[in-house]
């Protein structure tokens, strides 16, 4: 098989198996960790990640033990723990299986039918070989999905014959069809613990998590991504206990905001903190780079820890970092609404109550936190094609709402069951992606036992980070009391606190017109806001003031209103209204995508 790939630092990693030859065919660059591969007799295994066994990392003795089994055994897949894919090819009985951790780590995207089985990190690379095929067909319906909920769920992908790989999924392809069995399943039933004895529980998961990734890195370099936000501290903070300090990197457009919060952190320490720059014309810059860490599945100006590969990769051989623990246990997107006192909304939450909810794929998808805010899609959506596309779209999460109805005890379970189905596929993974540009990439939140705690939580002890906030406070109570990049308040602040503390600052600039008053500003934070990106970079402006006009768009989204794009894109970037720009770049990210498969 002829397989050209274009030359990126994103991680790759591309693997044919042909059914008629017998013959695996296997591209990769600059995959960290490289893949352990052997061949015995008939059989070759990859041993992808850093698989965890008996509490340590250990890929060579999976590596053999899965050699000596011959097949992929489902009790062997529940024993192991961490960051893994596993891939077995039988050339005897012309067999492929492969194996997935219950996180999805890796984000695995396959095309199989009676010739060959592809598999790919990367769903432009698939994209561009199963294009070659005559029954290639992008799916309109799933672009909008995209577009509405910046990401796409269970395992549809752009085109009608790629499929994502599912979570806890152990798959046998052959020429006779695809045998799929699933070995791990959430339990939702909550736990009993008071706020306090969850906290500490939660305190030693992620300090055994962490001593289990680095059981294997006697003598090796570790880093730490950190910002000035509370996940990355608390993981800070169990390096901390263990006695094996990280050197940490920030990085930002300047060294305010995040960055200086960091330094507040490592300066109680004994370790090198890094500021690495990110350039301001960085949207403007590396496209095609950007569009290759995607895949075109995340939006492209989304990845922010890629192109420093020189400064960061001599820092560390492995880098950790807390991606996860936010959503997991801060309560980022539970169904909750912020409680009005005089007409304004304090920082005190209260839970929705969800069970009441009828049409429950309906509601999460018009209601979740993360959907493409401040656009209704509906409204871009031509009259003729408005009830297909989104009662198309309400249809899909239904399937979802069937799989996961087995397992869920009221609407509470099935919303976070939305959320956690192929985690992998959140909107945020670009950020993960990007990290492994620069070495091998360890993920605090991807285990077994904190996975396991996660979904047995009360929601209330979620709310308001209430149990991240008290594992911190066990961990470190020095880190609780540094502010938050966030807030510019102690990051262990309470709900009347937060409230009474912006009341002031309020109070304070009407009175000083001082900027010390202010919420901190895009400019001193990690990512950059998209609204003034489009505005004010001209590669980016250029592009994007010209989509209406697009010949891909106009081909693949027959559903779309172009002529309202054309007005309320003059009007986006134009003046200074925002909301727009998340849209725009999610529309032009579709477009790139569509170009670099065609083209």
């Amino acid at each position: 098989m002829n397989i050209n790939l274009d030359n990126h630092d994103s991680p790759r990693f591309l693997l044919n198996y042909d059914f008629t030859s017998r013959s695996l065919d296997v591209l990769e660059s600059n995959v960290y960790p490289s893949p352990l591969q052997s061949k015995r007799d008939e059989y070759t295994v990859f041993v992808i990640g850093s698989p965890i066994l008996n509490n340590k990392v250990n890929k060579n003795k999976i590596l053999l033990d899965l050699l000596e089994a011959k097949h992929i055994e489902s009790n062997y897949i529940k024993s192991l723990d961490g960051e893994f894919l596993l891939i077995l090819v039988n050339h005897k009985n012309n067999t492929l299986e492969v194996a997935n951790d219950r996180f999805t780590s890796f984000p695995i995207y396959y095309h199989h039918d009676d010739s060959s089985v592809t598999i790919s990190y990367s769903y432009l690379d698939i994209a561009k070989v199963v294009s070659q095929k005559k029954d290639f067909k992008i799916r309109n319906e799933i672009l909008f999905e995209f577009l509405w909920f910046r990401r796409v769920f269970n395992e549809s992908t752009y085109d009608t014959k790629t499929l994502f790989l599912k979570p806890a999924r152990i798959i046998k392809l052959s020429t006779h069809g695809k045998d799929e069995y699933v070995y791990w399943k959430p339990n939702f039933i909550k736990n009993s613990n008071s706020l306090s004895e969850n906290s500490a529980i939660l305190s030693d998961l992620i300090s055994s998590s962490l001593e289990k990734k680095n059981s294997d890195l006697i003598g090796n370099r570790t880093g730490l991504f950190l910002s000035g936000g509370m996940d990355t501290r608390t993981v800070l903070a169990a390096f901390c206990k263990s006695n094996n300090l990280p050197e940490c990197l920030t990085v930002g457009y300047s060294q305010y905001g995040e960055y200086e919060v960091a330094k507040l952190l490592t300066n109680k320490l004994d370790t090198k903190h890094h500021f690495i720059h990110i350039p301001e014309n960085y949207n403007d810059t590396n496209w095609s780079e950007k569009l290759h860490l995607t895949g075109g599945m995340y939006n492209q100006f989304s990845p922010i820890f890629s192109g420093n590969r020189d400064k960061i990769s001599p820092i560390a051989d492995v880098f950790f970092h807390g991606h996860g623990l936010d959503y997991m246990f801060q309560g980022m997107y539970l169904p909750s609404r912020p409680i009005r006192l005089f007409g304004k909304n304090t920082y005190y939450k209260k839970i929705i109550d969800i069970n009441k909810i009828d049409n429950f794929s309906e509601y999460f998808a018009r209601n979740i936190a993360f959907r493409t805010w401040k656009v209704d899609l509906e409204d871009y959506l031509l009259p003729e094609y408005k009830e297909e596309m989104f009662g198309g779209l309400v249809s899909r999460l239904d399937k979802i709402l069937d799989e996961g109805s087995n397992i869920c005890n009221d609407n509470f379970d099935m919303w976070e069951y939305f959320m956690t189905h192929t985690p992998s596929r959140h909107y945020s993974q670009p950020d993960v992606i990007s990290m492994s540009t620069n070495g091998e990439q360890r993920k605090v939140a991807n285990d077994n036992d904190l996975f396991n705690f996660y979904f047995s939580l009360p929601l209330q002890h979620r709310l308001y980070a209430r149990v991240m906030r008290g594992a911190l406070r066990n961990l470190s109570p020095s880190f609780a009391n540094i502010i938050s990049a966030n807030t510019r308040y102690k990051i262990d602040a309470t709900p009347t606190q937060l409230t009474t503390h912006f009341a002031i600052y309020k109070a304070m600039r009407g009175i000083t017109n001082n900027k010390r008053y202010s919420h901190p500003s895009a400019e001193d934070r990690t990512w950059a806001d998209d609204d003034i990106e489009v505005r004010i970079r001209p590669r980016l402006n250029k592009h994007v003031a010209n989509l209406s006009n697009s010949e891909y768009l106009h081909e693949y989204m027959p559903f779309f209103d172009f002529d309202l794009l054309k007005r309320k894109t003059k009007y986006w970037v134009e003046g200074n209204n925002p909301g727009g720009g998340l849209f725009l770049t999610s529309l032009l990210t579709i477009e790139n995508l569509l170009k670099e498969i065609y083209d």
